[in-house]
């Protein structure tokens, strides 16, 4: 595609959106360009968008983790969960080292994982994603490795991360992994870098870098934390847990749309600074007064954003912003503190609970999407 042709279908799509923002009433989105960038300003409160499902309504199917036998456990220590394009749940049990798929219907497959630093072996799994929504890219970092299986548990590929110690590993579908690492070489305050590596590990090219602000226990709330995803189209998304402000980039890297929302602090009172001080073994007195605008976010297989912020509603649940595949702020849900959202697809929502309120056991929950 030559640039005018890309520059006429930019300009297209932009003036469709202005229409679509204008057309609707209520509180409404703000389109705008910056350069060759869609600037998309979101109002704190849901946009109305006409002959647009904008009300979800969140129903119970699955839950995993209660039908162990006595004496025994399903999971152990829950780190990760995914679901491929056939429906089936794949499960990160860090304690046991083991990788844990179940079908549909919620019965146990397989389990495959061996501990250990030989080939094909696990020493310390913190991460695991789907390549192409089917094969299984699991980081280890005790071993420093990179590795693809099959959802058999084939290993197919092991890759030495080498220099590239970072804390994440997110795959696209041609190869390239995203990660992000705390850079040592600058100034007196180490520097956050979020990279995009080579399929072989062999280089790397920096897409951010900013300061690090350390005032309080590292993995806080009130850190300053980089969140990043890569949807399902291969577009890349990152943002600073500072600002809410989430840049999406093109498979060729370059910057395409960029989302701002209003929104209002949410305050951090005496007996949670007391709480996370515990927790985090931080000083509460660096302690900022108010949460960051958001901990962290997911994206679906329709390209939605799904944003876990800080708000609760009047039963405690925790908030998430929801983003239609255009930027607009459309819709919100909630769930109970304890259910992380980690996958939505097919218009189904599955949560991570690491310990259950009533059992304390980690827990998988599954919920079907009824969109109005």
């Amino acid at each position: 595609m030559n640039k005018r042709t890309d520059y006429l279908l930019k300009s297209l799509v932009f003036f469709i959106l202005i229409w679509c923002s204008i057309s609707c009433s209520g509180p409404k989105a703000v389109f705008e360009m910056d350069g060759d960038v869609v600037v998309v300003k979101n109002p704190k409160d849901p946009v109305r968008i006409s002959n647009y499902a904008q009300e979800v309504k969140l129903t119970e199917e699955l839950c995993i983790g209660h039908d162990a036998p006595e004496g025994e456990y399903v999971f152990a220590a829950l780190r990760a969960l995914q679901v491929d394009d056939e429906g089936d749940i794949i499960v990160l049990d860090s304690k046991d080292n083991l990788i844990k798929v179940f079908n549909p219907d919620g019965h146990l497959i397989h389990t495959f994982g061996k501990h250990g630093q030989g080939p094909g072996e696990i020493q310390s799994p913190n991460r695991l994603y789907l390549k192409d929504g089917k094969l299984i890219a699991l980081m280890d970092s005790g071993n420093n490795r990179y590795s693809l299986y099959t959802k058999s548990g084939d290993c197919l590929k092991e890759i030495d991360m080498g220099k590239y110690r970072v804390f994440r590993t997110i795959p696209d579908s041609r190869g390239y992994v995203y990660g992000d690492r705390l850079n040592f070489s600058g100034g007196p305050l180490p520097s956050i870098q979020l990279l995009r590596i080579s399929p072989d590990f062999s280089d790397a090219e920096i897409i951010v870098e900013y300061e690090f602000e350390s005032r309080f226990g590292m993995f806080a709330p009130v850190f300053d934390r980089l969140a990043y995803a890569v949807a399902s189209d291969d577009r890349f998304l990152w943002v600073r847990s500072t600002k809410y402000v989430i840049h999406i980039l093109n498979p060729d890297g370059e910057e395409i749309l960029r989302i701002h929302k209003k929104y209002e602090a949410v305050p951090i009172t005496d007996e949670e600074k007391k709480d996370l001080g515990e927790r985090y073994m931080g000083d509460i007195k660096s302690l900022p007064n108010q949460y960051s605008p958001f901990f962290y976010f997911i994206c679906d297989d329709l390209g939605r954003i799904y944003v876990r912020t800080y708000e609760r509603n009047e039963k405690g649940w925790i908030g998430y912003d929801i983003f239609d595949n255009e930027g607009r702020f459309f819709s919100r849900l909630f769930l109970p503190e304890e259910e992380t959202l980690m996958v939505v697809k097919k218009d189904k929502a599955y949560c991570m609970i690491t310990e259950s309120p009533d059992e304390g056991i980690p827990l998988v929950k599954r919920y079907t999407m009824d969109w109005k």
